[in-house]
């Protein structure tokens, strides 16, 4: 009887996903959704943080498009295929992967777009935006969407509204954590910090992207002023410059063997 609960549970779960990414990706305005990259010549994506993998969907449908959802968690896996089978698409093109974000497998300038949909809150984000920078193609997009301070202010006033005071210990470590990121460009990762988020802003995402070699193109704000999501793209002056500082190397190499 359990297991039939947990089945109708899981099903039910993955129908929300489904109807969840069908009516954002109805939304002309959504920056992270298919219509950021209908100008793109695309061969290959990747969702870090995949979860259930919604955000896939148009890709899969593509024709000579390889699908890559990348989880750090073992159940995504099985969320990831009884999710793909709901939805009745072709699968032959859909593959997932468990990994974190801060160590993608794959090689350099292998992926035209990467999706990371609220991912990145719970992942290292120097780390990950590196990682993301490195298998992205020069002129290809990061999809990305991220919590603002707004999420946990929100998450607070839930939780007074609902007599949660124990549980407003968490969203005010995560603005603490948040706030220390912001003003140094650090995570703070033990003790207290271990395993909780933080908060993105504009600044620093760009500041971030910036360092690996990406530039925000647009960005948008949710309505509720809890999420943001942004168009990313990687510069091709950023393998020219790599490009240009490896030949010095080999001249300064060359010249001092010589010498």
């Amino acid at each position: 009887m359990q297991f039939q609960t947990d089945k109708t549970e899981h099903l039910n779960y993955l129908r929300q996903e489904l109807a969840l990414y069908e009516e954002e990706a109805a939304s002309a305005n959504n920056l992270s959704s298919f219509n950021a990259t209908v100008d793109l010549k695309i061969g290959k994506v990747l969702d870090v943080g995949c979860g259930a993998g919604q955000q896939l969907l148009p890709f899969s449908r593509m024709n000579n498009v390889q699908c890559f959802g990348l989880d750090v968690m073992a159940e995504a896996g099985e969320i990831f295929s009884d999710f793909f089978s709901l939805s009745g698409e072709n699968v032959s093109n859909v593959a997932f992967i468990r990994s974190s974000g801060e160590e993608i497998p794959f090689e350099d300038n292998t992926f035209d777009v990467v999706i990371c949909r609220v991912a990145l809150p719970y992942m290292d984000n120097k780390k990950a935006i590196s990682e993301i920078g490195r298998i992205l193609r020069p002129g290809g997009r990061l999809l990305l969407k991220t919590h603002t301070p707004m999420f946990y202010i929100g998450m607070m006033k839930r939780r007074i509204r609902d007599l949660s005071i124990k549980q407003m210990i968490y969203p005010v470590i995560c603005l603490i954590g948040g706030t220390w990121h912001w003003l140094t460009g650090k995570q703070l990762k033990g003790g207290l910090w271990k395993g909780k988020e933080v908060f993105q802003t504009t600044g620093i995402v760009t500041r971030e992207a910036g360092e690996s070699g990406m530039r925000v193109v647009s960005e948008e704000t949710s309505s509720d002023r809890e999420a943001k999501s942004y168009i990313i793209e990687k510069s091709y002056l950023c393998n020219l410059i790599a490009a240009y500082y490896y030949e010095l190397d080999v001249l300064f190499l060359g010249l001092f063997v010589i010498h």
